[in-house]
């Protein structure tokens, strides 16, 4: 069995957020630092406005935005190897029992 090189890590995971506070962001995004995983995070009025964007988690933070953006950004998931819509029905700290799941489960 040999050992992981460096030409062989893992593809960055990509995971934007939609319905969180920009400071509840940077908690999220400090608290995985080094983790392989880059963020956006988008309140519920930046959700309803911007562009949608492909990612390869697409987190909805059910209680804080609406079924229209819900529907908008459901197509966001780019289809590949970490595909995946997640609802999370809660705030931070069931927003960081989420991404924990996600990386477990895509090996991250």
């Amino acid at each position: 069995h040999l050992a992981r090189s460096e030409s062989e890590k893992p593809r960055r995971l990509s995971i934007v957020v939609l319905g969180i506070q920009p400071a509840q962001g940077n908690i999220v995004r400090e608290a995985y630092r080094g983790r392989g995983v880059d963020f956006d995070f988008y309140d519920s009025d930046e959700a309803a406005k911007r562009a949608v964007v492909q990612r390869d988690v697409v987190v909805l933070m059910t209680k804080f935005i609406s079924h229209t953006v819900q529907e908008r950004w459901r197509p966001a998931v780019t289809g590949g190897i970490f595909a995946g819509l997640t609802y999370c029905n809660g705030g931070v700290t069931e927003l960081c029992a989420e991404i924990n799941n996600i990386l477990s489960v895509r090996g991250h």
